[in-house]
């Protein structure tokens, strides 16, 4: 699965309906799980670690967030991930003054599939660097089967990629392949140019960097540590973490992790036991999200089958987060912005200051002028620079099942043919806005439209992720 060049609107079109579009199978697909993402390889992940740092006053203050791929931000853009958001929240609450830098940073170290062990191997160089008023800690899932420890620096460093394992059937990694090739090509901009994969591969993974390259060690045991046994270690490894961090004189803030499966459940008890007995700051993001469930779709915050959070989800991570951060007094937000957050899970995570998701993806028609028929044109909103797509068809029945979400268009032959028409795909600029006018030779059979919005990154031609959909929309009163 080498990770595939910026492709052409005719090259994507053929790959589309070779994917499951004949089968009507495959616009959504959102299945690869952590346990997927089992990175056999002790050599390529450093460039990851430094890719978060902005703008800031040379005093600014230091969150340091770590973990795994929920941290990191599986599939979203750095800005998009709880870190990211999480910054703008301290930054929104806790203004500089004109000509300053940003008195906050949140530096992002998540990496995915890491363990406890490796978490813990990095820290004394992240806590002297930094020196964090805070250190955020959402990790252990990977303890259940990833065995890593960690050995000095150099001998990690000299260890090379290894091939993947054997059973690991999907991975994927957002935004770092298909924006940076296109950004290399075209003389864009990439959305996170610190960080750049050259090879993504079953062979090897070769990652670059400004800041290099370095070691994160996965060894897959033959068993999985389950229910008890995963808690106990979990718990361990998680009260010399917490250690660390209170010895350079930084708040530890612990975090159960969001998904409600029962695999989470052991390190998520684990974060709570180890926050009771130490008496530091625990985030219950588990039982939040429970609440949150009971009247959301879990797509809207989970990604179906693979079980990290949708933007929606990282959202509500950085607001709980930052709420404990003023509850510990750790950050001083003014008044009315602090009151604001303590309100926001009781108002649906709203918040006045700062939008739930920074590109939401839209579909707006608009008259052809001098025309009362349908509309023609249309306005398109999604992530800069994502690839869209849209898919006509003459009917929203029977709805079309992609993982665990539905969309309500037939695929009827009006689908397969707009799903494999280059005219019906493009990029959005900028701004995260693009223009869609009708063929001429839809128009009198075309009933419905929608939006689909690819991520950025597309894990070889069988892979096909979609961020989001918007419509499907009628094209003529009904």
């Amino acid at each position: 699965m080498a990770v595939a060049p910026t492709r052409t609107p005719a090259r994507r079109a053929r790959g589309l309906p070779r994917l499951a579009l004949a089968a009507a199978s495959a616009l959504l697909t959102l299945c690869a799980a952590e346990a997927a993402l089992r990175l056999a390889s002790r050599n390529f992940v450093d460039a990851l670690l430094a890719s978060r740092r902005g703008d800031a006053a040379p005093d600014a203050r230091t969150v340091l967030c770590v973990g795994d791929s929920y941290t990191f931000g599986l599939y979203y853009r750095p800005e998009e991930a709880y870190p990211g958001r999480l910054e703008q929240l301290l930054r929104a609450g806790d203004p500089a003054p004109p000509g300053r830098g940003a008195r906050w940073r949140v530096e992002n170290s998540g990496i995915p599939a890491q363990n406890l062990a490796q978490v813990a191997a990095r820290l004394p160089e992240q806590l002297a660097r930094l020196r964090p008023a805070a250190v955020v800690i959402l990790a252990g899932f990977n303890d259940r089967w990833n065995f890593a420890t960690p050995g000095d620096a150099a001998t990690d460093e000299a260890l090379g990629v290894r091939a993947w394992l054997a059973d690991l059937v999907l991975a994927k990694f957002a935004r770092l392949a298909l924006a940076n090739a296109s950004a290399e090509g075209e003389g864009a901009a990439p959305l996170d140019g610190r960080t750049r994969f050259r090879h993504f591969g079953v062979d090897r993974i070769e990652v670059a960097g400004e800041d290099g390259a370095a070691a994160i060690a996965i060894e897959r045991g033959e068993t999985r540590l389950v229910d008890d046994a995963h808690h106990a270690a979990v718990v361990e490894r998680l009260r010399g973490v917490v250690a660390q961090v209170e010895a350079a004189g930084a708040v530890p803030v612990l975090c159960s992790y969001p998904s409600p499966e029962r695999h989470y459940e052991p390190p998520s008890r684990a974060a709570a036991d180890v926050a009771a007995e130490r008496r530091v700051p625990f985030v219950d993001l588990r039982a939040a999200f429970a609440k949150e469930l009971e009247h959301h779709r879990y797509e809207e915050l989970l990604i179906p089958g693979d079980r990290h959070p949708t933007d929606r989800g990282y959202w509500r991570m950085a607001l709980l987060v930052a709420q404990a951060l003023v509850e510990r007094g750790t950050w001083t937000a003014q008044p009315e912005f602090a009151a604001a957050l303590r309100a926001a899970p009781a108002n649906g995570y709203a918040l006045a200051a700062l939008p739930e998701q920074l590109y939401p993806v839209t579909i707006a028609g608009a008259t052809a002028a001098g025309s009362t028929a349908s509309p023609l044109r249309f306005e398109l909103t999604g992530p800069p620079a994502a690839h869209w797509k849209i898919v006509l068809s003459t009917s929203t029945a029977p709805p079309q099942q992609f993982g665990s979400i539905e969309l309500a268009m037939a695929a009827d032959a009006l689908f397969m043919r707009s799903a494999g028409d280059e005219r019906c795909e493009g990029q959005f600029d900028a701004d995260g806005r693009a223009q869609f006018t009708l063929p001429a030779d839809y128009a009198t059979s075309a009933r419905f439209i929608a939006l689909a919005v690819l991520h950025d990154l597309l894990v070889g031609a069988e892979d096909l992720q979609v961020r989001g959909i918007a419509g499907p929309q009628p094209l003529s009163p009904p």
